[in-house]
């Protein structure tokens, strides 16, 4: 299985990230994940949108225009062995020498892309169906913003992206308080 990391193609085995990858650090980053159906891959435009949307919500530069993402997933898809698969792909503010909350200057970003056989339910499972209990997912209420995919919902430095931070019920801009 191929996988793409910050300009090498490699099998999926060998990808190394470092540990002060602010990704892993903080959830500092983005991802989208897009269906393959026949080696296609499912509204790559929209996708692709939707990850400059990310970027842009967290102020991280998008490191490929859309030729060079369709380059670099066409090539993961068409390396894989399955048809229909998933495609992964995360972007992060990339690894620092420290760790720091401020947002480096000068380090480039950490771009990961991987495949995986796409999982679909079974046609007897969709025909009869299955029982289900519902819940309220409230994860996403507690994001930066839930209109995008944000790794984690990037929590520092808030005040750099205007954020606000809701205390006993009253709004606060987010350099007065840190949580």
């Amino acid at each position: 299985m191929t996988a793409y990391l910050n300009g090498q193609y490699l099998p999926l085995a060998e990808a190394r990230i470092s540990p002060l990858d602010r990704g892993f650090l903080f959830g500092d980053g983005a991802y989208e994940v897009i269906p393959v159906y026949s080696r296609r891959p499912f509204r790559i435009d929209e996708h692709l949108r939707r990850l400059q949307h990310t970027l842009d919500g967290i102020r991280l530069a998008n490191p490929h225009g859309a030729a060079e993402w369709r380059e670099r997933i066409g090539r993961v898809v068409a390396d894989a062995q399955s048809e229909d698969q998933s495609v992964y792909i995360q972007v992060t503010r990339g690894a620092d020498s420290k760790r720091d909350h401020a947002f480096p200057q000068g380090v480039p970003p950490t771009v990961f892309i991987f495949s995986a056989p796409l999982v679909t339910t079974a046609d007897a499972v969709r025909e009869a169906g299955i029982a289900a209990v519902t819940a309220l997912d409230n994860r996403w209420l507690r994001c930066l913003h839930a209109d995008f995919e944000a790794a984690v919902g990037v929590r520092f430095p808030r005040a750099q992206l205007g954020a606000f931070v809701i205390l006993g019920g009253n709004q606060h801009r987010a350099a007065q308080h840190r949580a």
